[in-house]
């Protein structure tokens, strides 16, 4: 795994920790980066959707990420 050096505004990190309940610097940017990613896959799978796609992404596990608790 790469070291990345990045100044995050102290405020910032901190709000972000407590909405995202981390603990650490680290944990609350991979979450922050898992969030990305889930939302952007979600947008894929509605946009698919909308069109009229069958998409093979269509999986329970995506269906998952999309209705949390599902």
């Amino acid at each position: 795994m790469a070291k990345t050096l990045v100044d995050i505004p102290a405020d910032k990190l901190a709000r972000a920790q407590a909405r995202l309940g981390t603990a650490t610097k680290r944990e609350t940017v991979e979450r922050a980066l898992d969030l990305v990613l889930e939302q952007a896959e979600q947008r894929e799978l509605i946009m698919a959707v909308a069109a009229g796609q069958v998409s093979s992404h269509f999986t329970p596990e995506v269906l998952g990420k999309v209705r949390p608790g599902a």
